[in-house]
């Protein structure tokens, strides 16, 4: 965390037209994710000004699972995960 904080990052910084920020960090060797298609997250959720986590999915032992597209998460996570196929790793 402390190299994100300071602008240090593993991969290429890309944009969105949006303004979706984030980093591929494994591209995923499976199927490209679709919207309407279910899809299953494993997430760490962190402050960028300190690295605190304020929410992970790992310590539950499950992804959270959703209809990707369909507004049931925050924006950036439809629009990301969009860009990516399965097995992928990335920053947002």
């Amino acid at each position: 965390m402390k190299d994100y904080n300071a602008g240090v990052f593993e991969g290429k910084l890309e944009t969105t037209t949006s303004g979706l920020k984030y980093i591929v960090h494994e591209k995923g060797g499976g199927a490209q994710a679709e919207a309407g298609k279910g899809v299953v997250v494993q997430y760490i959720g962190s402050l960028v000004t300190d690295g605190s986590v304020f929410d992970q999915s790992f310590g539950r032992g499950e992804g959270i699972p959703f209809q990707l597209g369909a507004g049931r998460v925050i924006p950036g996570w439809d629009e990301g995960i969009d860009l990516l196929k399965e097995g992928a790793k990335a920053t947002f």
